[in-house]
């Protein structure tokens, strides 16, 4: 079994409102001599959300991992995903024609299709887990954002 690349995400702070956001994914993965090789993507957001940040560094990060054989272990700062992801709404949301319990469309619907899309067949999970570099991102990201101000 191959190693896996871990893949930090830290996004804006906005909590379900919708305005311009950034986003900074990390991947990481351990050469065989111990040290880490990463590399890095971004993206500044106009009218968005927490989640929506989330979803699109994840489906960008995991369009990058070109072996499908390879472990993905995603850690987000957007807890929320993390719960949606582990409980199998998406799947369920997919079932259902992307209609959520209240019968009502799904939001990001395309965003988790294509998430879908690039996760079949791979081990992928999520953790809730310390990200060493989170401070550095954290800054990137407001960086990104007093950019666009």
């Amino acid at each position: 079994m191959s190693r896996p690349v871990k893949v930090y995400i830290e996004t804006s702070s906005q909590i379900g409102r919708i305005k311009s956001g950034a986003y900074v994914y990390l991947l990481e993965y351990i050469l065989k001599n111990g040290e880490p090789y990463t590399k890095d993507g971004k993206a500044s957001v106009p009218d968005t959300t927490k989640d929506r940040l989330t979803l699109m560094a994840m489906t960008e990060a995991l369009a990058r991992i070109t072996s499908k054989d390879t472990p993905v272990v995603f850690i987000p700062s957007d807890k929320g995903i993390v719960h949606i992801i582990n409980n199998g709404w998406h799947v369920r949301w997919k079932e259902n024609g992307w209609k959520g319990s209240n019968n009502g469309t799904v939001k990001n619907a395309d965003l988790w299709e294509r998430f879908m899309e690039l996760s079949e067949g791979r081990d992928i999970t999520l953790a809730e887990e310390f990200n060493s570099y989170g401070k550095i991102m954290r800054k990137e990201v407001k960086e990104i954002q007093n950019a666009d101000d």
